[in-house]
């Protein structure tokens, strides 16, 4: 689908049902995120345990289930694992930024922003990498939050997240998550809410 097109069905779709809410994904929906993305592969290849590398290895490339849900079991079965992933994350995005964003899906956001409507941003990755990127996108001020990696214990597609975003009375009807992954479509279905997905950086 050519940029063009994917920007006219998102607008299309957002002006024909009535979402009060929407969820953007970060890295390769919004922007790029330029980074060595081998090197924080090979790292958390390393804490994981080896029962659990070869279907990471997998995930990450693609292939099988989004490996969000591989960290997610591992978490699950050793707390302690999340500490040394979130000083992974942490120590990576701290020493490499660089970015490509969306232009034209950064300049139809404000059109979008109409009375009453919520942006969020739902990220895997750091809080301060979420921050600087929306920061030198000049559209930070359209969103009503972020939830970061740091903000919860389990990542995409666990549902924790949502909890951030969604309100007990809000109906589901009203939420889109707009993102690019297979986490991204698994968080979505995983709360019962529509997905757009993102192909301009694929």
């Amino acid at each position: 689908m050519s940029e063009q097109n994917e920007i006219d069905e998102l607008l299309r779709l957002v002006r024909t049902k009535p979402y009060r809410k929407i969820v953007f994904d970060l890295d390769e929906t919004l922007t790029v995120l330029n980074l060595p993305w081998q090197e924080w592969i090979d790292d958390v290849a390393r804490l994981l345990p080896q029962k659990r590398t070869a279907e990471f290895l997998d995930a990450v490339e693609g292939r099988g289930r989004p490996w969000g849900a591989i960290i997610n079991e591992q978490i699950a079965e050793d707390p302690a694992f999340y500490k040394a992933f979130l000083t992974i994350c942490t120590a990576f995005e701290q020493k490499y930024f660089s970015h490509t964003p969306y232009r034209a899906l950064a300049e139809a956001l404000p059109g979008l922003k109409t009375e009453g409507r919520k942006f969020y941003v739902w990220t895997a990755n750091t809080r301060a990498t979420a921050e600087r990127a929306l920061n030198e996108m000049a559209i930070r001020d359209l969103f009503d939050g972020i939830v970061a990696r740091e903000d919860v214990l389990y990542g995409k597609p666990d549902r924790e997240a949502w909890a951030h975003i969604l309100e007990p009375n809000d109906d589901l009807d009203s939420v889109l998550l707009v993102g690019d992954s297979k986490n991204d479509e698994a968080s979505a279905h995983a709360a019962g809410v529509a997905f757009f997905k993102i192909t301009h950086f694929k």
